[in-house]
């Protein structure tokens, strides 16, 4: 291919939606809890509210983030991006420890 083709290539590949998920923490629960869950239920997270968030695109861990608020919508300031070497952690099911 010349460059002209590479070009539109990737201009195409641009235009792709990615799918990103952030992750505010995770839990393990027997299916008893989880039935008696009601609506004003609170439900812990492992994680910490000062720990960083995991970022994936398209199920690849991507980057850690804050939480903050925009115009009244959660958003994400990104703290850290990892390399392609370092971010082969897919999102999965956390082990019980």
């Amino acid at each position: 291919m010349n460059s002209n083709n590479d070009s539109q290539v990737e201009t195409g590949l641009d235009n792709l939606n990615i799918q990103v998920v952030a992750e505010l923490g995770r839990t393990m629960k027997k299916l008893k809890e989880i039935k008696e869950v009601q609506e004003g239920h609170i439900m812990e997270l492992d994680n910490n509210v000062h720990e960083p968030i995991c970022v994936y695109v398209n199920n690849v861990l991507f980057a850690h983030a804050e939480t903050c608020v925009v115009d009244n919508n959660f958003a994400l300031r990104i703290v850290e991006i990892f390399d392609e070497k370092s971010s082969n952690q897919e999102i999965s099911p956390k082990e019980d420890a």
